[in-house]
């Protein structure tokens, strides 16, 4: 749905081009015809109910096109950014978020299938979580959907990270393809209001060149959300970061990922701490947090305990407040998770500790820290 409210779509007929195709929602008895190019547009949207975030309303649609019938169910929403604010539905909205590798709930094996994507959302939502990063690649189906059945708002990412070839024509060429698989893949789930065109990745000028043809064309494939990315900012002593990344100017919505109080800074002064842009556009902190091994407690300095990982997030919570330009936040992570460069014995084990829950979902002191706050913010700010 367009930010003016009319619905549009499309489709792309192989075969016979004579034949006509059109789109059927079934809980309203309405049928319309695609035009020759496959596009659809419907001015008048009145009779249908929106779909909202912890309010999901899942329309029965069916797509024809001669003897071949799709049956889905879909939702209905607009998103747009107005100066600072993200509006879903014409409402501020304030992003109450988690970001989640695709990983299952035990075990350590890949997220795959409905009960796994059902376990993981769940979780989300029993922080109070309104909104889900999925980083850094694209996620199963099935979480997606989820995400659409539960009423949980979604951003879904390009497998752009850190330093690749952006100046080779191929590379740019496989990451437009991925880009297009995922958003003809999402763009009718009513949860994914966020394409990430990259994570983490360092200014310069064929880098920025790549991400603005990888946005654009998501706008093209997709007009009717919002682009970003996570930006990287560095360790600094100023109290007051200002985000110059050029590609601020591109995307719809800014994303700072920083560690302020685990790999670098003083937690003291996290609180104190502005951030703010060039762009005029609305703050997302896609990651923050530390590490703590579920079980393993002492005094809020102690490295890897559940005390001194919950202190870490009062800090950023307090200075999130104060951030005017600030729509949310999606710290790392739900879960604890594998990775093979995490190699401290007794803590780690091959695991990266910053989950909210451990690997095998027991939820650490800071999941309460988050849910508080959440619990606290209203979902229209």
């Amino acid at each position: 749905m367009s930010a003016d409210g009319s619905l549009v779509g499309g489709v792309e007929i192989d075969g016979d081009q004579s034949l006509t195709a059109s789109v059927t929602l079934r809980d309203l008895d309405f049928t319309a015809d695609f035009e020759s190019d496959g596009s659809i547009k419907l001015d008048d949207t009145a009779y249908l109910e929106r779909w909202h975030p912890g309010k999901p309303v899942l329309h029965r649609v069916r797509f024809t096109c001669g003897d071949d019938v799709i049956d889905d169910d879909i939702g209905f929403r607009t998103v747009e950014v107005d100066c600072n604010r993200i509006l879903v539905n014409g409402e501020p909205t304030w992003l109450k978020g988690i970001a989640l590798h695709g990983e299952g709930p035990t075990g350590g094996k890949r997220a795959h299938g409905a009960a796994d994507a059902k376990a993981l959302i769940g979780w989300a939502q029993q922080l109070g979580a309104n909104f889900v990063r999925l980083a850094h690649y694209q996620h199963d189906e099935h979480i997606v959907r989820e995400a659409d059945r539960v009423g949980l708002l979604s951003w879904s990412e390009l497998p752009v990270y850190w330093g690749i070839a952006f100046d080779d024509d191929a590379v740019l060429s496989n990451a437009l393809s991925q880009a297009d698989e995922l958003v003809r893949r999402d763009r009718s789930r009513a949860s994914t209001i966020l394409w990430s065109v990259a994570n983490e990745t360092l200014p310069g000028d064929a880098r920025t060149a790549f991400l603005t043809t990888l946005a654009d064309h998501a706008k093209t494939l997709d007009p009717t959300r919002l682009t970003t990315a996570a930006l990287l900012t560095l360790p600094s002593n100023d109290p007051e970061v200002h985000v110059t990344d050029p590609l601020g100017a591109v995307i719809d919505v800014i994303a700072i990922n920083q560690y302020l109080g685990w790999y670098y800074g003083d937690r003291q002064d996290i609180p104190s701490i502005t951030f703010s842009t060039d762009f005029g556009k609305p703050i997302i902190f896609s990651e923050l947090g530390a590490g703590a091994k579920a079980g393993h407690h002492g005094g809020e300095d102690e490295i890897w305990t559940e005390e001194l990982q919950a202190a870490v997030y009062r800090a950023q919570i307090a200075m999130i407040e104060r951030q005017p330009d600030c729509v949310g936040m999606s710290p790392w992570i739900l879960k604890d998770f594998r990775t093979p460069l995490r190699v401290l014995p007794g803590i780690q084990d091959g695991y990266n500790r910053k989950g909210l829950f451990s690997e095998e979902g027991v939820p650490k002191l800071a999941a309460e820290v988050l849910t508080d706050f959440y619990a606290m913010v209203r979902p229209y700010q």
